[in-house]
């Protein structure tokens, strides 16, 4: 027979104590910058995380946490499963993913509201001119937030928004206020150091300790700026940027609901062809004329792409 506890059967027990060095999940990377791979994680990482979250945001106080990312991702996990258990938060049952949802599991919530989140969902915010009552906070990561669409979130929710910089490797291991500063301020228990080619990270919560996906700008002990995946950077015509730049500039221009640029891979069959760039852009108001305009005014001109898709709802796209 199954032994069933009954409700007040509850004297007597004490919460189970896990030895720090106990492996308590394995989470792979995405694959994003290479085949993905396994990284284990013990009990002690993760509650170093979740205290990294709690120095940096204090959001356990009376508060209950809504996540819309999957706790299969690294964020999610550390923000929306490990933070609440170590600092004893509420956590919304509820994944919402589009502004109507967020809105109702917020409403359903007496406590003060974290939002951990992704700029997609809050872009949708944005787009949708939807003002969500009863948000506290907002952390945000995955990928960064340019300041234009940072100061607009801000001014939508009323209220700061704070980004997360991490990876699987490592969880959280930087944080900003991207309508302030573009530049980040590192964890406390994390260093950084360069050698010729990298920029390694070392911690407790990292073993051994590893190169970082990112170009990075390191200011002093504490603080850095990032130059893009150093997997996106281009070189045209002697000249260096990264496609994580180019997309910030694209996803800055007003009128602009989304997009992104795009190198196809090399066939090395063209050489002066396999290094033009094409631009996906969504927008119900802008043309691809108005689109290059901008662009023109914001990158170097063999940056500019020699062709445009233009995306509209229900419609067939308008090629340029």
């Amino acid at each position: 027979d199954v032994y069933k506890r009954q409700p007040d059967d509850t004297r007597g027990y004490a919460i189970p104590t896990i030895p720090a060095d106990q492996i308590a999940a394995i989470l792979f990377t995405s694959g994003s910058t290479g085949p993905a791979t396994a990284h284990a994680k013990t009990w002690a990482m993760w509650v170093q995380g979740a205290d990294q979250l709690q120095y940096a945001f204090a959001p356990a106080i009376g508060s209950c946490i809504v996540g819309t990312i999957a706790p299969q991702h690294m964020f999610g996990m550390e923000s929306t499963i490990i933070y609440p258990l170590q600092w004893g938060c509420m956590i919304h049952h509820a994944r919402p993913h589009l502004p109507a949802d967020i809105e109702q599991a917020v409403s359903e919530v007496d406590q003060a509201v974290w939002l951990m989140t992704t700029p997609l969902h809050l872009r949708a915010c944005v787009t949708e001119n939807k003002y969500i009552p009863g948000i506290t906070g907002v952390i945000s990561a995955t990928m960064p937030l340019d300041q234009k669409n940072a100061l607009a979130i801000e001014n939508l929710l009323h209220l700061p928004l704070h980004e997360i910089y991490g990876c699987t490797e490592a969880g959280m291991i930087a944080t900003r206020r991207p309508a302030q500063d573009e530049k980040w301020t590192l964890c406390a228990d994390f260093q950084l150091h360069h050698d010729e080619k990298n920029a390694w990270i070392e911690g407790p919560r990292v073993l051994p300790s590893f190169a970082l996906s990112d170009s990075v700008v390191q200011y002093d002990a504490r603080h850095f700026s990032l130059q893009g995946r150093l997997t996106d950077m281009i070189k045209i015509a002697g000249k260096r940027t990264s496609l994580v730049k180019l997309n910030a500039v694209l996803l800055a221009i007003d009128g602009m609901t989304d997009g992104v640029f795009f190198q196809a891979e090399s066939d090395n069959s063209n050489t002066h062809v396999e290094q033009r760039l094409s631009a996906f852009f969504v927008s119900d108001s802008l043309t691809s004329a108005q689109v290059i305009a901008a662009l023109r005014l914001q990158i170097d001109p063999v940056f500019i792409p020699v062709s445009y898709t233009h995306l509209r709802a229900h419609e067939t796209p308008e090629h340029l």
